[in-house]
This record gives C-alpha cells, structure tokens and sequence, in this order.
C-alpha cells in the first residue's frame, strides 16, 4: 500500500467515525437510524417475534 492510498483510508476511517458520533450524539441511546431495507425489514421482523 503507497503512501497516499494509505493516507486515504485513515482519512475515510476518520470520517465514518465522525458520522458514527454524531448519530450517537442526536439520538437516543436505543434509537438506530437505519438506512438500508435489509435491515429495516430485520427489525421489522424483530419486533414481531417481542
């Protein structure tokens, strides 16, 4: 891996991680913004089976 392409993906890293604080920090603790089907329908699921 050169020098820039690692430099990319801390940099990516670093962003996700961002994102993942500021969705911990505008919501509560057990609410999940969720943003693809598959897992919609999981928890949809889920929910079912309580």
């Amino acid at each position: 891996m050169n020098k820039n392409k690692s430099t990319f993906v801390r940099e990516n890293k670093r962003r996700y991680l961002q994102v993942l604080s500021f969705y911990a920090t505008r919501h509560h603790p057990c609410t999940k913004q969720v943003h693809s089907r598959s897992h919609t329908i999981i928890l949809i699921k889920t929910k079912e089976l309580n």
